[in-house]
Order: structure tokens, then C-alpha cells, then sequence
């Protein structure tokens, strides 16, 4: 497993954070002060329309915004007004959380299925009174125990939430899991109680900084490391991921800034450009459209002969496969991407290529899928849409 370096520190009003692996970037967050951040916020909406057209509804939780609400994905409603029927009405109180970030020129996205993630434990609000255990703990002793612990947290509740166990629990201390459980299940009470006696539009639970999340979500290891400029973010780190006190370190050199001596402003340029060089001397060319992306693959500075074309494709086109799924990360490309390969004739070539291609999908946090080469071979493949691609975030960057 490489070692990873999470950068974060303040460009503009942007807290901005840089993950290398083995030296190189792999994803940027890039996070606006000025906007106030929705992702995994819990709200008490109110239905200002439904269009039966396309078997949704729009919600409203603010004044000024309204919010996507699927009624095909969403079957269970958390209605808070006395009703007569299952159906969604103009002018219901629901129980709704953000799920998508407002892309492009889409409006932010609900959710019934309301979740808090916390180091160890994943709260639902499901009803269902369960506890599940990541299935990456094999552990038949651990889970045992975990699932005995738990369950009296969970007739606490009324069985109102279940826990999923994450795999981060099975190194940590018991009594540290049992406290963040406990301290869910008296969340979910407060959230319960408020949601009845509030006012449309309050939020109920606002989810921690941004960062923080994506912090908990790139499950670091000792052998990594997290350096930041600002005591404030240390502090938060340390705070709330007590895990990785010992990995997080405060750069204090006041002669070379952070972001200069990991030279933030090369990265993100590069990350905006559409050419990108491979070490073969190939190149992508990467260009975003409204529907989808896409990707083109070029021989650049290659010349070879004809003996040894199919075996040179299939070189750059595996190493141009790696880098592909590094800059979807890099870049937070989401959607619908069309890869546009060198052709090559081998079938058993194409079948290599699209194993690797697997593969290497299968590293991103972010849910990633192959979807088919077809006939032309151009490669499709899809990444869920969560977060606005790094091109849209900086619209409104003025340091480099």
C-alpha cells in the first residue's frame, strides 16, 4: 500500500487539501468558506411541488433554496404533519438530509434515508433496530461481541436506528466505539424530539467541516501522514479524529508558505489542464462537455514499427488506464466518462486492458464502474456524481 500525504491549508477563502500517494497528487478538495457546505446536513423541508411527470418533488429547505427529491428513489417519507395518505403533497413537513451537492446547473439532492457517519459507526435512521458488521472484519469473535454491545443501544432507541460497524472499530479501543455509539443514539434522540416542534426549514444537524469528513473517509494508516498551517484545522483533527493524532503534524516555517512548498498553484493548474503527458511520451486529452466526459488517448511521441505496435499500444494504453483513473480522483470527474483508446487488434489485448481498468476503479473511494468497450472501442465507464468536479469549484478562484 503506498504511503499517503494529506496537504491541507487556505487559498483565498478555499480550505484546500492535496493527497499525494507516493509523491504524486491524487485528489483535491477544494472547499469554499463563503458557501455554507449542505453535504449530509438533516432539514425539516417543505414540499413546494410535485411534478407526477418525472415522479419527483421539490423541497424547500430554506427560504431561498429548494432541493431535488426523488420519488422513485426515495419510497420511505419522513413525514412530520399529520396525514391521511403515503403520498408526497404540496405542503408537507419531511425529515430529508443532503445527499448530492448542487452540479452545474442542478439543484442540491434529498434524502429519506438519513445516516450519520461517525469513526467507528454508521447510524441509520431506518427503523429497523439492526446492527450490521463491515464484512472486512472476518473476526467471527469480534463480531459477536460488537453485535451484543450494540444491540442494547438499539432497543434504547426504540429500534428506531440500526449501526453498520466500520472497519476502522475492529483496531480501535472498545470503549472509544461504545462512547461514539452512545453518543449517536443521544443525537438521534435530540434530532427526533426537535424535528416535531420545530419550524419548517431547521436544520437539525449540521455535519462537521467538510474536510473532516473526507479525512474519515481516506482512512490513513500510521505509516502516513497529515501536515497543515493552521492550528485551528489541527486542532479539529485532533478533536475529532483522535485516530490520527499521532500522524498529524503543524508546519510553522513562516518563510515558505505550505501551499508554496508543495506547490499547490503547479498542481491545481495542471489539474485544469486538458493535456495531460504520459512518462511514454503519450498524452490524454481530457474534455469536459455538459452530458458526460471525454477522454482521449494519443501516441504523442511514439514511433514505432510494426512488430512491435500492438504489444507498444498496449503499453500505453495500460499506463494511460492508470493515470485515467488518477485524474477522475484528481479531478472529481463524475458522470458518464467515454475513453477513446488506442485500437488495438488482439482481443486478449482488449481483455487485459479491461481488467486493469477494473482494477484501478476499484481503488476510488468514490463508487466507479466499467461499463462495456463497444464495438468502435471506445471504453464507457461511470463515476457517481457526489461532489462538483474541480473545474466548476474554481470558477471563482483568483490565486493562481
Amino acid at each position: 500500500m503506498s504511503t499517503k500525504k494529506y496537504i491541507i491549508t487556505t487559498l483565498d477563502n478555499y480550505t484546500t487539501a492535496v493527497i499525494f500517494e507516493e509523491d504524486k497528487p491524487a485528489l483535491i478538495n477544494m472547499y469554499d468558506k463563503e458557501e455554507e457546505a449542505l453535504l449530509g446536513n438533516v432539514y425539516i423541508g417543505r414540499v413546494k411541488d410535485v411534478v407526477k411527470n418525472i415522479n419527483s418533488a421539490f423541497v424547500q429547505i430554506d427560504k431561498d433554496r429548494v432541493c431535488y427529491y426523488s420519488l422513485t428513489d426515495n419510497t420511505h417519507h419522513n413525514f412530520l404533519n399529520r396525514k391521511n395518505t403515503d403520498k408526497v403533497c404540496q405542503g408537507d413537513l419531511m425529515l430529508v438530509q443532503v445527499s448530492k451537492e448542487a452540479i452545474k446547473s442542478k439543484v442540491p439532492s434529498l434524502t429519506s434515508d438519513i445516516s450519520i457517519t461517525g469513526n467507528y459507526v454508521v447510524m441509520s435512521f431506518d427503523g429497523k433496530g439492526q446492527v450490521a458488521v463491515s464484512s472486512k472484519i472476518k473476526d467471527e469473535d469480534f463480531r459477536r461481541s460488537i453485535h451484543e454491545k450494540l444491540i442494547p443501544l438499539v432497543k434504547e432507541a426504540e429500534r428506531r436506528i440500526s449501526f453498520v460497524v466500520r472497519t476502522a472499530a475492529y483496531n480501535a479501543d472498545i470503549s472509544a466505539v461504545l462512547d461514539e455509539a452512545c453518543h449517536m443514539v443521544k443525537l438521534e434522540a435530540e434530532i427526533n424530539t426537535k424535528a416535531f416542534s420545530r419550524p419548517a426549514f431547521t436544520c437539525l444537524y449540521k455535519k462537521e467541516d467538510a474536510y473532516i469528513s473526507d479525512l474519515r473517509e481516506c482512512k490513513l494508516t500510521n505509516e502516513d501522514i497529515i501536515i497543515t498551517d493552521k492550528p485551528e484545522i489541527l486542532d479539529n483533527i485532533i478533536r475529532l479524529l483522535p485516530a490520527y493524532g499521532n500522524v498529524v503534524r503543524l508546519y510553522d516555517d513562516k518563510l515558505l508558505p505550505l501551499y508554496k512548498c508543495y506547490d499547490f498553484e503547479k498542481i491545481i493548474r495542471e489539474a485544469l489542464n486538458p493535456h495531460v503527458w504520459l512518462k511514454s511520451g503519450a498524452y490524454l486529452i481530457i474534455e469536459p462537455t455538459e452530458a458526460l466526459t471525454v477522454i482521449d488517448v494519443n501516441t504523442g511521441k511514439f514511433d514505432g514499427n510494426r512488430k512491435t505496435r500492438e504489444d507498444t499500444f498496449l503499453k500505453i494504453n495500460m499506463e494511460a488506464a492508470t493515470e485515467i483513473c488518477r485524474q477522475l480522483r484528481l479531478r472529481n470527474i463524475s458522470g458518464i466518462v467515454i475513453i477513446d483508446f488506442i485500437n488495438m487488434e488482439s482481443e486478449e489485448n482488449n481483455a487485459l486492458l479491461i481488467e486493469h481498468i477494473k482494477a484501478e476503479l476499484a481503488n476510488d473511494n468514490v463508487p466507479a464502474y466499467f461499463i462495456e468497450m463497444t464495438k468502435l472501442g471506445l471504453v464507457e465507464i461511470t463515476r457517481k456524481k457526489i461532489k462538483r468536479p474541480l473545474h466548476e469549484v474554481l470558477k471563482k478562484f483568483t490565486h493562481i
